[in-house]
Parts: structure tokens; C-alpha cells; sequence
């Protein structure tokens, strides 16, 4: 409901603004009626156009590897099974999935493969009689990269983890980004102290001061003393609101001293 609310006032916001132009410019009120109309229902096309273009919006890629992390090494085998089960027959075996006949070393954690840990993917590779392994991992060990390109009789690839995220985006197993919920009220209460606070009223009362004098040498007099009229009327309301700016936190206060402190 926010979101249809939001969207008719962002038409009728574009529609006068619209209207106001033309009516500068000096446009009749029927074409500038026409053309704020027409603004309107362009804009409106626009939105929908974006929108559906858009589609879902996912979690990052850096939020992504943040949750395979998180979750750990069975959680993402899982995930990589199901992803790559739209190609390929996958089944975890393992410290990884073997899907059709290629077989990829999944690591979740923080850590990469090291050089000792890929020695034992390389003999267990050996054991089940593979030719390759793909390891799948966020971030890589220099040392096990140059160790990887030294072995011959079994070729071990590290695989983009990127590419995988494209992939995992594809098949719609990325989360998707919760939208969040904004407390304007909350918001604009906040924002009271900042904009009516005590010490604001003196910068009311010269910005009204100096429109005030403007408009005694400028063709738009009824604006400027419209504008003067507001600030002197924002100022009133900083004397009379008991509304007071919050105070800046020392940060640089010292903690009290406890019984164990030297």
C-alpha cells in the first residue's frame, strides 16, 4: 500500500511541477494541462518499465561469500549440488559434489586451500582413480596455485567463485534483498531537534532579513516576502517549541576507573 501511495505522489508531485513550468514559460492552460499529462503518464510508463526490467534485486556477491562462510563446508555443497543440478546428475560425495563425471572440491571456510590440505584432494584424487578436480573457494593460497600448475598426472583447477554466484543467481538460490521498512514519522521527529532547535532561530531571522531586503530590487517581490514570511515564521517556532539540539557525545571522555584498572 506504502509503495502504491508513494507512487500516485510521485505523479501528482511531477504533474504540478510540470504544470508550473509551463505556466512560466507562459503556455496556455489548456496545452500545459496536455503537457503535464503527458509528463505524467510518460513517467508512469517509465517506472513500470524499470521495474519490471529490474526484477528481483539479490544479496551482493561479497554478502553471498560472507554466507557461504557463515554457513559452512556441508551447507555449501548443498548449494552447489542444487545449482549445478540443472546441467548435470550431482551428488555429494565427500568433501565435494561429483557432477557427471567431473568432481569439485567445495571449501566454505574463511581459510583457503593450503598446499597440505590440496596434497591430500591430489592423493585422494589419485585413490578414486579421478583425472580432474575442480576446487571451488572463496579466495586462493599463492602457494597452492603454484602447487596446482606442478602437478601433471591430475589436473586440479580453481574455479571462479564468481561464475558461481552468476550461477547461483541464475537458478534463484541467492537470497534475495529484504526490503526494509522506513519510519518517516520516526524520522522527521528525529530530525525536529536539528531543524527547530533554539539555536537555529538567529539563522532564520537573517535569512528572512536579507529576502526581505531583496525584494526591493528584484521584479519577484511577492515571492521573496513569501519566503521571509516562512523563515521569520520558522524562527518564531525555534523560541517557541521547547525543542533543544541533542548534544554531541565526547568520545574522547575516559572511562571510569575500575577497582582493577593500574
Amino acid at each position: 500500500m506504502n509503495k502504491v501511495a508513494d507512487f500516485l505522489l510521485i505523479q501528482a508531485i511531477s504533474f504540478l511541477l510540470t504544470l508550473m513550468i509551463a505556466s512560466y514559460c507562459g503556455v496556455g492552460i489548456a496545452l500545459s494541462l496536455l503537457i503535464a499529462l503527458a509528463v505524467m503518464i510518460f513517467l508512469g510508463l517509465s517506472v513500470n518499465i524499470i521495474a519490471s526490467v529490474r526484477g528481483d534485486k539479490y544479496i551482493s556477491y561479497a554478502d553471498y561469500c560472507l554466507l557461504c562462510r557463515l554457513n559452512g563446508d556441508e551447507w555449501l555443497r548443498k548449494e552447489v549440488a542444487a545449482v549445478m543440478s540443472c546441467k548435470f546428475e550431482c551428488e555429494i560425495r565427500g568433501s565435494g559434489v561429483m557432477c557427471g563425471s567431473t568432481y569439485i572440491h567445495v571449501n566454505g571456510k574463511f581459510s583457503a586451500v593450503s598446499s597440505d590440505a590440496l596434497a591430500a584432494i591430489y592423493r585422494q584424487a589419485k585413490s578414486d582413480s579421478l583425472t580432474y578436480v575442480g576446487i571451488l573457494q572463496i579466495g586462493k593460497d599463492n602457494r597452492a596455485l603454484s602447487l596446482s600448475r606442478r602437478i601433471n598426472d591430475v589436473k586440479i583447477e580453481f574455479l571462479s567463485f564468481k561464475k558461481f554466484y552468476k550461477l547461483a543467481v541464475f537458478a534463484k538460490r541467492v537470497p534475495a534483498v529484504k526490503p526494509r521498512h522506513i519510519n518517516r514519522r520516526k524520522i522527521l521527529i528525529g530530525a525536529l531537534p536539528f531543524i527547530f532547535g533554539r539555536g537555529n532561530a538567529i539563522r532564520f531571522v537573517v535569512v528572512s532579513l536579507i529576502l526581505t531586503l531583496m525584494s526591493y530590487i528584484t521584479p519577484m517581490k511577492t515571492y521573496y516576502l513569501t519566503v521571509a514570511a516562512i523563515a521569520a515564521a520558522a524562527a518564531i517556532l525555534c523560541l517557541i517549541l521547547p525543542i533543544s539540539a541533542p548534544l554531541k557525545e565526547n568520545i574522547f571522555k575516559r572511562p571510569p576507573k575500575l577497582p582493577l584498572n593500574k
